[in-house]
């Protein structure tokens, strides 16, 4: 089968999707399926994800927001053929604009996955535009597209607002559980300097207005002198300079002690509470997981939550926004949820503080079992078989 997998960019600044599109997408040329990647890349966007070398990479140019791609077409048709499948990831763009005219130009499948830009809460930033576009030609693309792909059940409910039921699909993003076995690693193998004793609660995932970090700082602000054993680390990379919207915060703050590194997490004493850093990957991302005992994500809404997911794959008890997938957690005595105002924020991190660690350590055991159907190749046979699926008859038709 000859795959292709459209998205708008894969700098690695964009997170969570690209990282599962990649795990799926090598999954798939493992088990002998050719599979190509057309990508935009702006002059900003120098971080490109590495692919395994038996994935065609076609990365081009592209002009403005829309990510318009000059002579997407003949991109196609020289470097891919004609392929069985075009999956595309996002919309609001040129890569599924033009995705969906070629494919049914030459009568083929098209699949899109909205990533989280269906939800509510995403369609209110830039209202009129996305109005305007929606009824120009996105809900139009949505329609014509043989399946529309969710990745949650919570995301599924806000595309089944706009698209039938019968034209959708839910398969969850792989989650990569190598190398996540909680070792006894000590804090200062990630900080150098820093006291054993401190306890390292952490958000890792885009700094947006969205995620929530504003009300988290503002949180630790008033508790974070009550609690000198805890540090937060903020890590991720910006988006729409909203770190130095955070920042200005922080420099008013009376009690937040900030160490800020941009490109890596260097050394940091005893009186610092706060670390934010530039997005973290490889060795340096699993080693902060390795030595947390508490993941936080206070965003606004969550179609997924990659990062949410990679906690559990490490043994972390978590703290999360009530608008995502997971609201189960306390249930299952692995982490608590955050209310939709985040008014309960402060309460639960007061709670989660006073807990022994050992208490901690066995949450974050509870988190473990969430996953275990996630496995990037149960993830991946799903996908082959819902390709084969639309391939062989008109479904959805």
């Amino acid at each position: 089968m000859k795959i292709l997998h459209n998205i708008s960019s894969i700098d690695i600044k964009y997170g969570g999707p690209l990282f599962s599109m990649k795990l799926v997408a090598e999954n798939q040329s493992k088990l002998g399926h050719d599979v190509f990647i057309i990508a935009g890349r702006s002059v900003d966007e120098e971080n490109q994800l590495s692919f395994d070398s038996s994935i065609k990479v076609i990365i081009k140019n592209c002009i403005t927001k829309f990510r318009y791609i000059p002579n997407w077409e003949n991109h196609i048709r020289k470097e891919v053929g004609v392929p069985d499948i075009i999956h595309t990831y996002g919309i609001w763009n040129y890569p599924n604009y033009i995705a969906n005219k070629y494919s049914i130009k030459n009568n083929l499948k098209h699949i899109i996955a909205p990533c989280g830009m269906l939800h509510k809460e995403a369609l209110i930033s830039s209202f009129i535009k996305k109005q305007i576009a929606w009824h120009l030609f996105q809900k139009k693309i949505l329609l014509n597209s043989v399946c529309i792909h969710a990745k949650s059940n919570y995301e599924l409910k806000n595309i089944l607002k706009y698209i039938p039921k019968e034209k959708t699909a839910l398969i969850p993003n792989p989650i990569n559980t190598q190398n996540t076995k909680k070792k006894s690693l000590s804090n200062n193998h990630v900080f150098k300097n820093l006291s054993l004793k401190k306890k390292i609660i952490f958000y890792i995932g885009r700094i947006h207005k969205q995620k929530g970090l504003m009300d988290l700082l503002r949180v630790w602000n008033d508790i974070a002198m009550n609690f000198p054993d805890w540090i937060l680390v903020i890590a991720g990379p910006d988006n729409n300079d909203y770190k130095n919207v955070l920042n200005n915060y922080i420099n008013s703050s009376k009690n937040i002690n900030c160490h800020y590194d941009e490109n890596k997490i260097e050394d940091v004493n005893d009186s610092i509470n706060l670390i934010i850093t530039g997005p973290l990957y490889g060795n340096d991302k699993h080693n902060l997981f390795q030595c947390s005992s508490l993941f936080i994500s206070p965003s606004d809404f969550e179609s997924f939550g990659v990062t949410i997911t990679e906690a559990f794959a490490y043994n972390l008890p978590v703290i999360i926004s009530k608008n995502t997938p997971w609201e189960f957690i306390e249930k299952r005595k692995c982490g608590w949820i955050i209310n939709e105002k985040r008014t309960n924020l402060k309460k639960i991190l007061l709670k989660a503080f006073i807990l022994d660690s050992k208490v901690l350590k066995s949450m974050g055991k509870n988190s473990k079992k969430i996953i275990q159907n996630y496995d990037t190749k149960i993830i991946t046979d799903k996908t082959i078989a819902l390709y084969k699926k639309l391939i062989n008859k008109d479904a959805f038709n």
